[in-house]
């Protein structure tokens, strides 16, 4: 992965956000927040194989040079961060698989598997396959769209191991979370995911200039990092 980011020097990770609170917030503690996030994956136009929740943060890949050309659905608000950081992290890309493609029905064939299986590593492993993986085009529930097409996020994902969230789940399906949603986003919230404001963050984006003036004034340590945001929203 390295080796990719040494190739691709203007690409970089960014966790998109639409509120200047949510930078304040997220410089300030030197972390970012866990949130279970719903999944449907789909093996063909019709059939859900799976309805779940995964704790993950979310970051976007783009490239610097053709971001002012983009349009950005999540907020004019933005923190990139270092490759090494990346790396140190495993953030990894979200495989995006077409819903009526062989590679779905082997996946969905893996995930009904699971569940006649005890406890076991192959479990857990069918498990986080199925955490950094996405249907190509599907259902947004963020901005309930039908036919959202995913791909063109370019999405890559923290997930935490079992022993990272205190032994807290993975995966959990949708009726369960919304059950217990509150002891479950209660727990995930103990665990976030930590960063240093030096070493690790590339770049910060804010939507005007009088917001960058004054984080370059209460961080002057990074204030060459801060920057007003190009994209459209």
């Amino acid at each position: 992965m390295k080796e990719y980011f040494d190739k691709n020097p203007d690409n970089i990770l960014i966790h998109f956000t639409d509120k200047m609170d949510n930078i304040k917030d997220i410089l300030s503690s030197q972390s970012l927040n866990l949130s279970y996030c719903k999944e449907d994956f789909m093996i063909s136009d019709d059939f859900v194989v799976s309805k779940a929740v995964h704790p993950m943060v979310c970051f976007s890949e783009q490239n610097l040079e053709n971001l002012a050309n983009k349009k950005i659905t999540y907020g004019k608000f933005g923190i990139a961060f270092n490759s090494d950081w990346i790396l140190k992290n495993k953030i990894q890309p979200v495989l995006y698989i077409e819903k009526n493609s062989p590679v779905a029905q082997a996946l969905g064939a893996l995930l009904k598997y699971r569940r006649s299986l005890e406890k076991s590593t192959v479990r857990q492993d069918i498990m986080i396959l199925k955490c950094f993986t996405k249907n190509t085009i599907g259902y947004n529930s963020h901005f309930k769209i039908k036919n959202f097409l995913f791909k063109d996020e370019n999405e890559w994902r923290y997930i935490p191991s079992k022993k990272q969230i205190g032994g807290g789940f993975i995966s959990e399906n949708i009726s369960t979370y919304n059950r217990m949603k509150l002891k479950y986003n209660q727990h995930i919230k103990k665990y976030p995911l930590m960063f240093d404001l030096v070493l690790d963050v590339h770049s910060v984006f804010v939507s005007s200039i009088i917001e960058c003036e004054y984080l370059k004034n209460k961080y002057p340590s990074i204030s060459d990092k801060f920057k007003t945001s190009i994209w459209e929203v």
